[in-house]
């Protein structure tokens, strides 16, 4: 099981280099299928030791009451699209529960804690210097674009291809980095440190700026890190003023995206208002969304079945039911930090991270992206799995593991 924790954790890397289309609107990423054999496996050992006492996730019971919302939305919802239409569809709830099911196994398993949290730093960090080698030898997306993909001319978007999406997943990993850097503050992990924040500023995304401010201000009021505050307001200063290579396109004050995205947030509202109970199924959009025939001369947009707020995502494929149910599955993930007994950094570190994602995900799609929804997913199992204190010192609280020591 280490072995293809391992594996999941380093193809993530990949991005959207990893991915392969055995039909044309259908993508498999090689962590899909490395998700799939940590299912299989862990499925086998807990079966097979099924005698032995097991931790029942937390989680567990929100996630299939969320799983049986969107189910019924889409069955209610089945008349409205064609079969196939349908079996694809679907595709994306299952790929949802697959991924979902990756914190179960490793709940139940009981996983090296220290091994999830250093992978999702070490995979985050190789994404952010993919990144910079990125920017430095391949500036822009421009012949990519008959696929549908943006140009994102002198923005780094490393492998995920879109600077946005790596904005966030740069921030969920500085977050994790503060994290080990309260543990013990060594060169490597400084520059490392050092690395993301660049990349994140050469992102040039407005939205994965504000989710940084968002969490970075949660994590100073938390932990009371004022000094933090300063290297904030440097960054922000240089993110708002220093010259950038793109010229108009990367202006802070640009308005063309910010007209689309508001006009998507109103198509948006409007196609709730149609359900608002149910939904349309999670996720019938492309089937169900379209305003006019699209030109055959122009490419397909990679977001042709999504909305831009993840919010009004969820609530427009599952309704108030499904929306219901998925605040049920964060609730509950707030009880995995509120026990007095836990780590007190990683509790500031996941409300942090859980700031930054929220205002994210009001301007993409960023709760339900694969990347994100792994990163979650596996921090929450690493949390979950975190033992309490086995003693109390002069210095703060330790955690042991077989393998690794937590310390604040």
């Amino acid at each position: 099981m280490k072995g293809l924790i391992t594996i999941l954790l380093a193809s993530v890397v990949l991005g959207q280099l990893g991915v392969f289309h055995p039909k044309p609107d259908i993508s498999i990423y090689v962590h899909d299928i490395v998700i799939c054999l940590i299912i299989i496996v862990g499925a086998f050992r807990i079966w097979k030791q099924r005698k032995e006492k097991r931790l029942i996730p937390t989680i567990l019971i929100p996630i299939v009451w969320f799983l049986s919302s969107a189910l019924v939305s889409l069955c209610i919802n089945a008349g409205r699209i064609s079969l196939p239409s349908l079996f694809q569809s679907s595709l994306y709830l299952l790929r949802f529960a697959v991924y979902a099911g990756v914190y179960v196994i490793l709940v139940m398993e009981r996983s090296n804690p220290a091994l999830l949290m250093f992978g999702l730093y070490a995979s985050g960090t190789a994404l952010s210097i993919a990144g910079l080698f990125q920017y430095i030898l391949y500036p822009n997306l421009r012949n990519l674009w008959y696929l549908g993909w943006d140009t994102h001319q002198y923005r780094l978007f490393s492998t995920l291809l879109d600077p946005n999406f790596s904005g966030l997943v740069i921030i969920l990993t500085l977050f994790l980095g503060i994290f080990f850097w309260e543990q013990k503050k060594t060169k490597v992990l400084g520059v490392s440190l050092i690395l993301n924040l660049i990349s994140l500023y050469l992102t040039y995304s407005r939205g994965s700026v504000l989710a940084f401010i968002g969490g970075i201000t949660a994590y100073i009021i938390c932990r009371k890190q004022w000094k933090i505050l300063v290297i904030t307001i440097i960054f922000v200063v240089a993110f708002l003023f220093l010259p950038k290579p793109g010229g108009s396109t990367l202006l802070i004050t640009r308005l063309d995206s910010t007209i689309a995205r508001i006009g998507n947030w109103k198509k948006s509202i409007r196609i709730i208002s149609r359900s608002p109970i149910v939904g349309f199924g999670f996720n019938t959009l492309r089937y169900v969304n379209h305003e006019k025939t699209p030109d055959p001369s122009t490419p397909v947009s990679k977001s042709v079945a999504g909305l831009d707020s993840s919010i009004l995502f969820l609530l427009a494929t599952t309704g108030i039911m499904g929306g219901v149910a998925f605040s049920w599955i964060v609730i509950k993930a707030t009880c995995l930090y509120r026990q007095e007994k836990r780590l007190q950094t990683l509790r500031v570190i996941a409300i942090s991270s859980a700031v930054s994602t929220f205002v994210h995900s009001l301007f993409t799609n960023s709760l339900f992206y694969p990347w994100i929804m792994i990163w979650w997913w596996v921090f929450l199992a690493a949390s979950e799995i975190t033992p309490a204190p086995v003693r109390q010192s002069a210095v703060g609280t330790e955690f042991r593991t077989k393998r690794f020591t937590f310390d604040t």
